[in-house]
């Protein structure tokens, strides 16, 4: 077992994408810290199938430090990740087990303004089970009108402005910092110009395929 752990752990530095996620998805289910550690450092991989992964195992695998993952990752600049935080943020405030800290009431509140629909919907789910309210009036509903979406928003903000939850510092969103080579390519443009990865070498190049 040590062995293969550490195989994990070199597989999840490669610079294919999809390997990495290969070994991150065989180390959700490891207790070692070292797993535990590169699992919730996913977050700052530049592949969102990786930082999924991060928001959806952070607080199972982690109670003290993956609610503040799972913050972060309702930032996250992928819509991807910010909808699953918001629905693993949902899932496990139902459950029961690992309370969330005071931050993560505020960052389910800033939520309700994501512009992805999923997000509003999961966040206002957790927040209305956190807070014990059931009722219509606490969630906002798939293909609800959005003028009703934030009437139901500006009801939770004025709910946290009583609450101590208000004070509480949440967590900032988690940048990706992982950079890795591009692939070698050459193709010809419409113009018949030859273009190669090793001419703009150390510039930023933008490939737009259509």
């Amino acid at each position: 077992p040590e062995r293969q752990l550490e195989e994990l752990l070199r597989q999840a530095e490669e610079s294919d994408p999809n390997r990495r996620f290969a070994a991150v998805e065989n180390l959700v289910d490891r207790t070692e810290p070292e797993a535990v550690e590169k699992v919730l450092d996913g977050l700052s991989d530049n592949f969102s199938r990786i930082r999924i992964r991060a928001a959806e195992r952070s607080v199972g695998m982690s109670p003290d430090r993956g609610w503040s993952v799972l913050a972060s990752s309702l930032r996250d600049e992928d819509d991807w990740v910010r909808e699953a935080a918001a629905m693993q943020a949902s899932l496990r405030i139902a459950r029961g087990r690992n309370p969330p800290p005071a931050f993560v009431v505020p960052a389910l509140v800033a939520a309700l303004d994501d512009e992805s629909e999923v997000v509003r919907v999961g966040a206002s789910s957790a927040l209305a089970k956190r807070a014990g309210r059931i009722g219509r009036d606490g969630r906002i509903r798939p293909r609800m009108a959005r003028a009703e979406q934030r009437r139901v928003a500006d009801g939770w903000k004025a709910w946290l402005s009583r609450r101590p939850e208000r004070a509480a510092p949440v967590p900032g969103p988690v940048h990706a910092t992982r950079t890795d080579p591009a692939p070698s390519y050459s193709f010809s443009t419409l113009d018949r110009e030859a273009v190669a990865s090793s001419a703009p070498e150390g510039s930023l190049t933008l490939l737009h395929f259509w």
